[in-house]
């Protein structure tokens, strides 16, 4: 070693062996296929670990100087509490970057010999001529920039997230409703204001550990600790110790804008709720309407100016009556407000979608055998080939048959598939909701609805699981088929969203139609087993049995997804949208019409028609009679042109699926490769994953694990369990009418409206009461009638609140 009495320092030392009890360990971290390697001399009674040469020299030199093994005695920097910086330096050891042991080993460079001679050939100076070289041309990347705060919506509701579930629900411009705290007290309390969410925050919170050492539970956020594990801490000069006192979670914080009022409202995840998972009750629109038009707030800055977060609660009876009637007015004019933007759509974002729509198959005749088909399509390039081929001006005889057959490949080859520039959007204002493309919605309709027994491309809905049965039926007092899917709620995952030229019915002229297409989803119990996708039926020798499937209606799902089948044929044109804002209109109201999921039932068989022709009558009968428009859409291949897609992540790890209710899975109905083509006026509204674990709504969550069956019974339950899926989505839906071209448009327009209609309705009362003041009542004693008695007043205003 060359640092102790007694041994020479003219040589380089090194250790024969460790100490007894010491031992070299390499530890591995990081990936498994590419670890770190950290070596660890371990054995001492009184430190950990040794780090690195430098660490163990001085307590090396202390086990063999020190009979009396005294710590006391020892230099390292654990046993004196120094940094390893000093100890070096005491030591002599240099401060470069190599090892102080590896640079001992080094032998110093020897010298080459100097040639005797210069070399004779001298190097020429290279000089050419060449065609400048060109860089590789890139493929080119997406044009149209997907919007950042779809991403950032999508990718946090459906992460994996380690926080409350709920915790970030809403988006910015979204109708929410604020939890009061205190609420504003009355003969019905006012517990939830109406607002919009103008901005979201994270809020760091700094907690005792010994307040969060608590076994985790649903609902509550986890904690996330500031100390790290010794093992993984790069810093060699860590020194262990007892875990931190305190421990940092995050929350979620909502910068609301109240309505009705001039004030803003910071308000944590844990008291906000969906807007279509709250409603004013009838005992609070009635408390509201009885208070005397006389005693509420009228004039518009006293109605701005009113603030419905107080910080306490007002401590006499007549101080509480009084502000729940100061509250009235500014309460009745948030209701209407938030109702009047809930009336309000529009499509958002808009980008050019390319895609290469495949020509159909042709149909076979009737009456053609599945021998003569085949035998058509074998022999009928190679017999009206030859007669092309030596009928051709110009040709030679001595063609060879390969030439030949790569003229004939090129000129029997089909036609290159046209493409097709349809405009899309990204994402869709629906009411009080933001919904983005590649998110799940729901829909109106039930499960039921949809091809109930099965249908071409659509599964049949899935039935209950036993122990389902077992749980909700144990005396079979019902069908199974009851507490399965079909009585359920529907999903889409929207894959597209697009303008369609619709005919008018008078034939002046068209309108545009906004419609979706995605891929539809049910509730299917958790424990159910899906069968094969693909039933296959076999006979007793194992051989497949041939059965007739209908052939899907491509020429309605052409039309419903905005292209005509002759297009196929002419060179495709693109379609212009409407500037006048009265063309664009969301469709159909909902069940105006049979479901188009569901398939027509066949006509009856004509007696005339031979057996032998039965089936092909009523084929041709059924289809002479189907509607022009399919659910179901012809499968679109996307454009390989730069422009025919969004900059975005790719479909299988993009956007998964967000959680299911507990219990449930989410289950396609469609099969690969087939999507569904709606108007967006089918759209129920956005899905809330773990809405029933909200601390606010989490009586109702007690009240159905107890008793399963009120979700079927439970009228008050059912518009809470739509927003689920569990019942379907038309008993809690939202159906706006009115189109306006911005979200900024929309808050405007309500805000104005509503406060004429309300203005007006105060004024009719206020004329009303004066006119009863003044007006003398004659009362006639003999015939005990009342003269020129005045009617009570109708109604406050908040008969158009949304249930």
């Amino acid at each position: 070693m060359g640092l102790s009495d007694g041994v020479p320092g003219d040589k380089n030392w090194v250790l024969e062996t460790w100490p007894e009890g010491y031992h070299l360990y390499d530890h591995h971290k990081g990936k498994k296929d590419a670890p770190r390697h950290d070596p660890y001399l371990m054995g001492s009674t009184n430190v950990k670990r040794f780090r690195s040469v430098p660490e163990f020299v001085p307590h090396a030199l202390w086990l063999m100087t020190d009979a009396t093994l005294n710590r006391a005695n020892c230099e390292c920097k654990y046993c004196t509490k120094q940094p390893q910086r000093i100890i070096s330096q005491n030591l002599g050891f240099t401060t470069r970057n190599a090892s102080p042991s590896v640079s001992g080993l080094l032998r110093p460079r020897i010298p080459r010999e100097q040639r005797s001679r210069a070399s004779r050939d001298v190097a020429r100076p290279y000089a050419a001529i060449r065609k400048a070289p060109r860089p590789v041309k890139l493929p080119a990347g997406p044009t149209q920039v997907m919007v950042y705060e779809r991403h950032n919506d999508l990718q946090i509701l459906t992460a994996e997230s380690s926080l409350k579930e709920y915790q970030r629900w809403f988006r910015e411009e979204e109708v929410i409703w604020c939890a009061l705290d205190p609420p504003i007290f009355g003969q019905e309390n006012i517990t939830f204001w109406p607002g919009i969410v103008k901005e979201i925050t994270i809020k760091p919170e700094v907690l005792s550990r010994a307040s969060t050492e608590v076994p985790p539970q649903a609902g509550i956020p986890s904690v996330h600790s500031a100390d790290d594990d010794a093992d993984g801490d790069p810093d060699p000069d860590h020194v262990d110790a007892s875990p931190l006192p305190w421990t940092v979670q995050q929350r979620n914080v909502y910068k609301v804008k109240l309505l009705g009022v001039s004030h803003l409202y910071f308000v944590e995840a844990e008291f906000a709720l969906p807007y279509q998972a709250y409603a004013p009750s009838v005992g609070l629109i009635r408390a509201i309407q009885n208070v005397p038009i006389d005693q509420m707030t009228l004039d518009n800055e006293k109605i701005a100016a009113f603030n419905p977060c107080l910080d306490q609660t007002p401590a006499t009876l007549e101080a509480r009556e009084e502000r729940f009637r100061e509250a009235a007015a500014p309460y009745s004019l948030a209701v209407e407000i938030a109702s009047g933007i809930a009336n309000f759509w529009t499509p958002t974002d808009e980008w050019d979608y390319k895609m290469t729509v495949p020509p159909p198959s042709p149909r076979p005749l009737p009456g053609a055998t599945l021998h003569s088909v085949m035998s058509a399509a074998e022999g009928g390039p190679s017999t009206s080939s030859a007669p092309l081929a030596s009928g051709m001006t110009g040709s030679r005889d001595d063609t060879s048959s390969d030439e030949l057959q790569k003229v004939s490949m090129r000129m029997l080859a089909p036609p290159p598939m046209p493409t097709f520039t349809q405009t899309r959007f990204q994402g869709l204002w629906w009411g009080a909701e933001r919904i983005w493309v590649d998110e799940l919605v729901r829909l109106k309709a039930a499960r039921r609805q949809i091809a109930p027994q099965g249908a071409p491309d659509i599964y049949p809905p899935s039935p209950p699981s036993q122990e389902t049965i077992a749980q909700l039926d144990p005396n079979g007092e019902h069908a199974p088929e009851e507490y399965g899917a079909r009585n359920r709620g529907v999903f889409m995952k929207i894959d597209g969203l697009f303008i369609v030229e619709i005919p008018r019915e008078d034939g002046q002229g068209t309108y545009n139609e906004c419609r979706a297409s995605g891929m539809l989803y049910e509730l299917a119990d958790d424990t159910w087993k899906d069968p094969k996708e693909k039933a296959v039926q076999t006979n007793g020798k194992g051989k497949e049995v041939e059965t007739s499937v209908p052939a899907p209606d491509y020429q309605g799902a052409f039309a419903a997804a905005g292209l005509h089948p002759s297009s196929l044929s002419n060179p495709p044109t693109t379609p212009s949208r409407s500037k006048d804002p009265v063309e664009l209109r969301v469709g159909q109201p909902f069940m105006s019409a049979p479901s188009p999921l569901k398939p027509l039932p066949l006509p009856n068989p004509d007696p005339a028609v031979p057996l032998s022709q039965t089936a092909t009558s009523v084929t041709a009968a059924a289809n002479a009679s189907a509607p022009e428009t399919s659910i179901s859409s012809p499968h679109l291949t996307d454009s390989t042109s730069a422009n025919a897609s969004l900059s975005r992540p790719d479909p299988p790890s993009g956007y998964p699926l967000p959680n299911a209710p507990r219990g449930f899975k989410f289950r396609p109905i469609l099969t690969p490769g087939c999507q569904v083509v709606v108007t967006v006026t089918l759209i129920s509204g956005r899905y809330y994953p773990g809405l029933f674990q909200h601390p606010l709504l989490a009586p109702l969550a007690r009240s159905l694990k107890q008793d399963p069956r009120l979700c079927f019974h439970d009228e008050t339950s059912h518009q809470l369990l739509s927003l689920e899926g569990l019942n379907p989505g038309y008993f809690n839906a939202v159906d706006p009418g009115r189109w306006k071209e911005s979200r900024k448009a929309m808050v405007t327009e309500a805000d104005k409206e509503k406060r004429a209609d309300l203005w007006e309705i105060w004024m009719a009362r206020l004329r009303e009461k004066d006119a009863g003041a003044m007006m003398d009542m004659d009362v006639d004693m003999d015939e005990g009638a009342v003269v020129g008695a005045v009617e009570e007043p109708s109604p406050l205003g908040l008969a158009d609140v949304d249930a």
